[in-house]
């Protein structure tokens, strides 16, 4: 016991502890926090992934429902055992601070790692992630009082998430919304020449997201069906580039639609390579607290932007970034704005000029590091890092 006591008190303040589902493949992960933190020098830094890099793919390139849910039960398995050991060494060494994406261990939190983690978040200083409605069944009701309760400061993207809060917390709350710093140092000339050389002769709408929000997609295909018949007549040809990790497989009439398998990699690529960005929602509890991450992707490569008016998109984009949408009752709104931008090269063009410059001005990469930066201010010693 006068071991693991001395022990505890050499360990204490040493570094920060970091609960990832995956630092570089998960976009929560990535684009919320450890884009940040790789940029931070004189810190000790323990990332603790709850999933591996190849699990993580794997599970993404999948096609069969059934195996699917069979290796996510591996998965969950896998997760358990692995924050545990996490936990463990968290409640011996002590850390400065912890730093928690969405959940711990998703869903169902047993009794011995609510009790692990509640050891460790009592005794350091707790920062809390999440960019979306993670209590309607990503997080059980027990981790996310725990972590209401103990946790120093809970960063989220809006105010619809802040307001899920319970009211004698939400004074810990702080709102940054999500960016990419990928995009920094790339040829914005360069790549606007491109878009220009190619939209005379086809327009690629780009549509980033995950297999959830595929319902959202597919309710406005039959609009964008529609503009590409009217494109096809300028002999002009209307794609849509889906980056997820599923594909979307909708018959039409005059829309290709190009599947790619969602990576960072990819995702960048398109980025560059397309022409107009869409953000397509349905009103709902869950879509009302989304970020508008994609909408800020896009912006932050220069693309003009067509979203659903529903949460924080209202917030996002403006009249001279892109085109809104009231499309509760009627998708012809989205067959409108596509082609409004597909034909008026000028409007097209200085939307996404404009939009690029409100990304540098309110989603700045910059901003957010300093934010990271001057939470970790305090913990001094040398960086490194454990990627378990």
């Amino acid at each position: 016991m006068l071991f693991i006591g001395q022990y505890q008190m050499k360990k204490k303040s040493e570094y920060v502890s970091v609960y990832l589902r995956n630092e570089i493949e998960e976009p929560a992960s990535y684009y919320r926090i450890s884009q940040y933190l790789h940029k931070i020098d004189g810190v000790k830094i323990k990332i603790n992934n709850a999933i591996g890099r190849k699990q993580f793919r794997r599970c993404m390139d999948i096609k069969s429902d059934i195996l699917c849910y069979l290796y996510k039960i591996y998965l969950y398995g896998i997760i358990n055992i692995r924050e545990i050991y996490f936990l463990l060494r968290d409640i011996i060494c002590r850390p400065k601070m912890v730093i928690i994406s969405r959940t711990v261990i998703p869903k169902r939190l047993g009794i011995l790692p609510y009790l692990m983690l509640e050891k460790v978040v009592s005794r350091c200083e707790v920062y809390w992630d999440f960019d979306d409605v993670i209590d309607l069944g990503e997080i059980c009701r027990k981790q996310w009082k725990l972590l209401c309760e103990y946790s120093n400061k809970i960063v989220v993207t809006n105010q619809y998430l802040k307001n899920r809060i319970p009211e004698h917390n939400r004074r810990k709350v702080i709102i940054l919304p999500t960016t990419d710093g990928d995009m920094q140092g790339f040829d914005y000339q360069k790549i606007e020449k491109e878009r220009e050389e190619s939209y005379e002769k086809e327009i690629g709408l780009l549509w980033l997201a995950t297999a959830v929000n595929i319902p959202f997609l597919n309710r406005i295909i039959p609009a964008i069906d529609k503009c590409a018949k009217k494109l096809k007549i300028k002999k002009k040809v209307l794609k849509l580039y889906v980056v997820c990790n599923q594909s979307v497989d909708v018959e039409t009439e005059c829309l290709e639609i190009i599947n790619i398998i969602w990576s960072r990699e990819n995702s960048l690529q398109m980025l560059q390579k397309s022409h107009i960005g869409i953000m397509p929602l349905i009103d709902n509890e869950y879509t009302r607290g989304k970020g508008g991450f994609k909408l800020i992707q896009y912006m932050a490569s220069c693309l003009p932007v067509i979203a659903s008016d529903i949460g924080f998109s209202h917030f996002v984009v403006k009249e001279d970034t892109g085109i809104l949408l009231d499309d509760r009752n009627s998708i012809k709104c989205w067959e409108d704005a596509i082609y409004y931008l597909s034909v008026n090269k000028e409007y097209w063009k200085n939307t996404g000029r404009q939009a690029y410059k409100k990304w540098k001005e309110d989603f700045s990469y910059e901003v957010n590091l300093e934010f990271w930066k001057k939470a970790l201010s305090g913990i001094n010693k040398e960086r490194g890092k454990n990627n378990v």
